[in-house]
């Protein structure tokens, strides 16, 4: 059975979450981030099923119209534990549509999914030097957005969107 100790956010603990997400965030066209709030409740069931190595397994889903519908064939697939709650993840092929699935391998093989993130777009990497993006920790539940783009990297990202 793991622990899970409260969540360091903000500079103090906050209580640990009473649901489970998953979040695949694009970093640049060769990697991305997977990171994840999981819900304690859910890893005692899971391990109750046999669950013994938390996992996190990255799918192409590039045309297939509804990933959520159809079995999908794991392209690569990490260890990951709990309290780590992130993982950078480098892309096999960029400009590509990819989700992540975190769940529990047992002990004969089986997989016991946990939560998937949506569907994500892995644009191709786009030069975005002196470009900045600033997130600040409002409270446990808000986030405030910041960012500046040089005018050549918004050409580039108009460009990249009319050829699409």
């Amino acid at each position: 059975t793991v622990a899970v100790t409260p969540y360091w956010q903000g500079g103090r603990y906050s209580p640990a979450p009473s649901r489970t997400s998953l979040f695949l965030v694009p970093y640049d066209g060769k990697n991305a981030y997977a990171y994840w709030e999981i819900a304690p409740a859910q890893i005692d069931a899971l391990q109750r099923q046999g669950g013994e190595k938390l996992m996190l397994r990255l799918y192409d889903v590039t045309d297939i119209p509804d990933p959520e519908r159809q079995t999908l064939h794991s392209l690569q697939q990490f260890d990951c534990e709990a309290q780590q709650q992130y993982l950078v993840i480098t892309l096999p092929v960029e400009n590509r549509d990819y989700i992540v699935e975190l769940g529990y391998l047992t002990g004969t093989g089986g997989w016991l999914p946990l939560t998937r993130s949506g569907s994500v777009r892995v644009a191709p990497n786009i030069s975005t030097s002196n470009a900045l993006l600033m997130l600040v920790l409002r409270d446990s539940k808000n986030t405030y957005a910041c960012w500046e783009l040089p005018p050549v990297a918004i050409q580039a990202l108009q460009h990249y969107g009319e050829k699409r």
